[in-house]
């Protein structure tokens, strides 16, 4: 660990021990040096220190996907992390005042994970639930079309050629 690593660590720890608004930021900041150095259980207990704290809609969001993140990484050395990362994710796409972007983000991710524990109808049933029509007049476009994408890949793969075609052509018509 570098010198200026352990001093931005330390400076965001003084911030962060103030309790002031920059508390919770100052705690992502460590959480993402800490998944950097490939340290991501330390980086979740930084991240379950911001959620124990009540924090605002978009800090709890946040922290919750990063959180889910360092799960997934982990998934490699035991599908079990994988599982865990879901339970994560869901609990920002089940936020009633979410919004789509941190929604269809968690709802991607998740299909993500279901690829990596081999069940792509799983992952294909998450990415579908971002780019499916939607009565908003407006969708996110990152999270829909990448779901989309993924789900027609997957589609493919399985040589379920309308299906996919019936996919792309719900992209192509947003």
């Amino acid at each position: 660990v570098s010198t200026a690593t352990e001093d931005a660590m330390l400076l965001f720890e003084e911030v962060a021990s103030g309790g002031g608004i920059l508390s919770a930021s100052a705690r992502m900041e460590q959480a993402a040096i800490l998944a950097a150095q490939d340290r991501p259980l330390e980086a979740n207990l930084i991240l379950e220190r911001i959620l124990a704290g009540a924090p605002d809609h978009e800090t709890r969001a946040s922290a919750l996907i990063e959180k889910g993140k360092n799960l997934f990484r982990l998934g490699a050395q035991d599908p079990e992390n994988y599982r865990l990362a879901i339970d994560v994710w869901k609990q920002v796409a089940a936020e009633e005042s979410g919004d789509a972007p941190w929604r269809n983000q968690a709802m991607t991710r998740i299909g993500d994970a279901h690829e990596k524990l081999g069940d792509p109808m799983a992952a294909i049933t998450a990415y579908y639930d971002v780019f499916k029509p939607a009565d908003t007049p407006l969708p996110e476009f990152f999270w829909f079309y990448k779901a989309g994408f993924a789900a027609g890949r997957l589609l493919e793969e399985q040589e379920k050629w309308d299906e996919a075609i019936r996919v792309y052509k719900l992209l192509a018509n947003d």
